[in-house]
């Protein structure tokens, strides 16, 4: 769409709503932004999930793993 550098917010924005949650879509999209950089995981059950780490880790304070797809 015209010129200039191609804006996008980082999991959803840069800590203005939690990561890759509905609160931080609505966020970007009132900012006026319509692409989003996210990471799409898998849960044990088969749950494809929005999440940065491959662990529950360091947002959740959980060990479990997620894979990536």
């Amino acid at each position: 769409r015209g010129e200039g550098p191609l804006i996008l917010a980082h999991r959803g924005g840069g800590g203005e709503s939690h990561e890759n949650s509905w609160a931080s879509l609505e966020h970007m999209r009132a900012h006026g932004l319509t692409i989003m950089e996210t990471d799409a995981r898998v849960t044990a059950d088969g749950v494809v999930v929005l999440h940065h780490d491959s662990t529950l880790q360091r947002l959740c304070e959980r060990p479990e793993s997620l894979r990536s797809i």
